[in-house]
């Protein structure tokens, strides 16, 4: 996209005859040639005023920046109207944006249960005892797991299943819960077949407002369809493909960065500690899109950024790394990002440490893998890898998390079972803020974008006008220390020690 942007003409498809000029002058290529607010003001001008009155902007485009002007100023949420008997009481007001945020930066979000305590702290009766005096029943929403519980990735799929159970369990144990949940959880083998039937079934029962997974991008991408067509919010927690996108189906959120976003710990690491040195970006086209998105855009960012970068690519017939070796070697480069899979980047990492490469060593998540570790032995030592998944036995915030996970299932959470526990959360919260007792899938949908919710892996925030996690957010690096994957933490922080 970013090469698109500086290199190709703008497809100018349906812009009117009397337009085109000027929209082309103001997407030139070059800022000297585009004209200027005044000269822009005065070539409108002389088109006469516009035929609706309402400025030289089109009523609709008015209209809509007024509304995100509104939404830019974070006004209270406006109090419910209650439409029912003249008797009956109204209901409590919402908090509004600012308190919720207050209550959240103060710290009062973190209870003995993690990330779930946001749900009562920030509840107008938070802390007045509950469960007694005539309260009703809180209304019952059922919440879905889609995931692969048998095939490939039935590990991470039992995982994300798992963190869901304990969620739902530290959420219904609490005496002043407004909504209690229940879990639906559905196995789709890790097929395309598979995960199309199993996103039938949880939009064909009315009591599922929410659904988790799937658990690979290939079952992401069969199954959003479905769900789309039934307006039933899908929150992906391991997915990291962009081919599913959350601007172009309204009702998918994607919880965590997709793979795209996984070169930016390693750009702030290479310019904190590199510059001015230059780096050899290897693209293994073994990896195929992969390595070669990867590998692109960091060497796009990297120009921009004035970080000098060598990209070597390594064909997918290539036996060995024997030709990009020798080009590490002769170009003097201080440090390597590899581009590729796990069985590959240990084949690398031996080939580099046998030639006495000594530099900084990246990669990114596909190599924080068993395999890695045990084919590259002494070689995978000192490499660092960026991740978009916590190691929850190292937070924390998640310490209850992880004694509850070895107390029910007799093992440490697996990968991506803290952000499923926390996704739980994230329902919970936008179930509250919506009133659960008259909530709709269309309107939790709307809801859950709007959603700002502090977890124990990280906080959940997506972009205005669509379902991305906010920009920089749950990117992680570990580090490759006797053998082992180390966790240290959130990027920025990482970066900076």
């Amino acid at each position: 996209m970013l090469f698109r942007t500086v290199h190709d003409t703008a497809d100018l498809t349906g812009v009117p005859d009397q337009l085109r000029p000027l929209i082309e002058a103001c997407l030139d290529k070059d800022p000297e040639r585009r004209p200027t607010a005044a000269e822009l003001v005065r070539r409108l001008a002389e088109g006469g005023p516009p035929v609706d009155g309402t400025g030289w902007l089109p009523r609709p485009v008015a209209q809509l920046i007024a509304k995100r002007s509104a939404e830019l100023l974070a006004l209270p949420d406006v109090p419910p109207t209650v439409v029912g008997p003249a008797d009956e009481a109204p209901k409590p007001p919402r908090p509004g944006r600012r308190r919720f945020l207050a209550v959240a930066s103060g710290g009062a979000v973190l209870g003995a249960g993690g990330g779930l305590g946001i749900w009562a702290a920030s509840r107008p009766d938070a802390g007045s005892g509950g469960g007694g005096g005539g309260r009703p029943t809180p209304p019952r929403w059922t919440v879905g797991v889609h995931a692969d519980l048998t095939g490939g990735q039935a590990t991470a799929g039992t995982a994300q299943r798992r963190g869901a159970e304990l969620a739902v369990e530290s959420l219904n144990a609490r005496a002043d819960r407004p909504v209690t949940l229940a879990l639906k959880t559905l196995g789709d083998r890790g097929t395309p077949g598979g995960a199309r039937g199993v996103a039938e079934r949880m939009a064909a029962d009315p009591a599922v407002i929410a659904v988790i997974g799937p658990t690979t991008d290939a079952t992401c991408a069969a199954a959003i369809g479905a769900y789309d067509k039934a307006g039933l919010p899908l929150l992906s927690v391991s997915v990291g493909t962009a081919e599913v996108s959350a601007v172009e189906h309204p009702s998918y959120l994607q919880t965590r960065p997709d793979d795209g976003g996984l070169g930016l710990p390693l750009l702030s690491y290479l310019a904190r500690h590199t510059r001015p040195h230059r780096t050899a970006l290897i693209d293994d086209r073994t990896a195929g899109d992969y390595s070669w998105n990867l590998i692109r855009s960091m060497a796009t960012a990297m120009r921009g950024g004035d970080l000098p970068s060598l990209t070597v690519t390594v064909p997918a017939d290539a036996r060995d790394f024997g030709r990009a070796v020798d080009e590490v070697r002769r170009s003097g480069v201080r440090a390597v990002v590899f581009g590729g899979l796990a069985p590959r980047a240990a084949l690398f990492a031996r080939e580099l440490a046998s030639a006495g490469f000594t530099g900084a060593r990246l990669a990114t998540q596909p190599v924080i893998d068993a395999a890695f570790l045990k084919r590259a032995g002494e070689a995978a030592n000192g490499r660092l890898l960026s991740s978009a998944f916590t190691d929850a036995t190292a937070l924390p915030a998640a310490r209850p998390f992880t004694a509850a996970c070895r107390k029910r299932y007799g093992s440490a959470p697996g990968r991506y079972a803290a952000e499923a526990y926390d996704v739980v959360g994230l329902i919970a919260q936008a179930l509250r803020e919506l009133d659960p007792q008259g909530a709709d899938r269309e309107a939790m949908a709307r809801r859950l974008r709007a959603v700002r919710y502090r977890g124990i892996t990280k906080t959940y925030a997506f972009e205005r006008g669509n379902g991305s996690l906010t920009p920089g957010t749950g990117l992680f690096l570990y580090r490759v220390e006797q053998g082992r994957f180390r966790f240290l933490g959130d990027y920025e922080s990482a970066t900076r020690a």
